[in-house]
């Protein structure tokens, strides 16, 4: 009994720190839109040094459940990938070519089925996150599912991902949608407290 809770604990660690990594790594890519919204976020404020504490963080996580934190952060950058299918990178390869190459690369390290099920999750907490953006998005011109699909269709893409989700790994969804507001809060305490003489 008490090592299944001990794996709990951890493995809701592992969510919550993958996370952070994420949020980090989001708002690090997003200071241009923060500086036009006079936003001071904890990205903006750490810097160059965002990557290293995100890695820190990240092996932190790993060495509490590798499958999660890879599928969970992979998951991610496909999820970010989604609006920019067409944008060609550094790569020399495009969106779409990108996100088959990583999804593919979660399938090998993590599985699958729990790749799948962090898309999936992941796609709803984006939907999400675009609800409460939409003004903003809208000021800066970041795409937005409201904007390309949307009120009704969103909900229902949202709602469409999130049986997927719970169908396929339903602790791992449950975590995620647990521990996503409160990677959030944690960075933003953070970010404050930063800003405090």
């Amino acid at each position: 009994m008490s090592a299944d809770i001990y794996k709990h604990v951890t493995d809701f660690l592992a969510v919550l720190l993958t996370g952070c990594v994420i949020k980090l790594m989001d708002d690090y890519l997003d200071q241009e839109f923060d500086i036009f919204r006079g936003k001071h976020s904890l990205a903006r404020q750490l810097g160059l040094g965002t990557a290293a504490y995100a890695l820190l963080i990240f092996a932190i996580s790993v060495s509490l459940n590798r499958q999660i934190s890879v599928a969970l952060f992979l998951a991610a950058y496909i999820t970010g990938m989604v609006y920019h299918m067409r944008t060609k990178y550094l790569s020399g390869l495009s969106g779409w070519q990108e996100t088959c190459i990583v999804f593919v690369l979660s399938w090998l390290l993590a599985g699958l089925n729990i790749t799948c099920a962090a898309v999936c999750i992941l796609l709803v907490v984006q939907i999400i996150d675009d609800w409460l953006d939409e003004t903003n998005d809208a000021l800066t011109g970041q795409k937005n599912a409201l904007q390309i699909l949307g009120t009704a269709e969103s909900g229902i893409c949202a709602l469409i991902f999130l049986l997927l989700a719970l169908y396929l790994d339903t602790r791992l969804s449950l975590f995620v949608l647990l521990a996503a507001p409160l990677a959030v809060w944690i960075i933003n305490k953070a970010e404050i407290r930063r800003m405090m003489p």
